[in-house]
């Protein structure tokens, strides 16, 4: 099953979809997922601007959590995950380096979600 959250840039918010896929939130209308990964507002019939769909990579960090696109993941190093769409994968930087995704999940070091890109974006900070 393919899993989504939303980001609600405006209110700066990370959204999780319902039961049966609709999402909410004090600041916004209800909305679902519709063609093209555009969030679509249930009640008024119109695209909903302001938030990514963001997809679920199918793979679980050490904790059990989903591992989405925009973590930041941590086992030896800070890695970032996104979607290659050239490679059709998921895949994780470092800096410039950058690797298959379940490369590191099947690492000696299982690694954790510590954040996103969205919500923690400091934590991309090499230092």
């Amino acid at each position: 099953m393919i899993v989504f959250r939303a980001w609600d840039s405006k209110n700066k918010e990370m959204l999780y979809p319902n039961n049966e896929n609709v999402f909410s939130s004090g600041h916004r209308n209800s909305f679902v997922i519709g063609g093209g990964g555009k969030a679509f507002c249930l009640s008024k019939r119109t695209e909903v601007l302001g938030v990514k769909i963001i997809q679920s990579t199918g793979y679980d960090d050490a904790t059990g959590e989903d591992i989405y696109d925009g973590d930041i993941i941590e086992s030896a190093l800070k890695y970032l995950v996104f979607y290659d769409f050239d490679s059709a994968m998921f895949r994780a930087s470092y800096g410039v380096s950058i690797s298959d995704l379940m490369y590191i999940i099947e690492s000696d070091i299982k690694p954790r979600v510590i954040g996103n890109k969205y919500e923690t974006p400091d934590l991309l900070k090499i230092t």
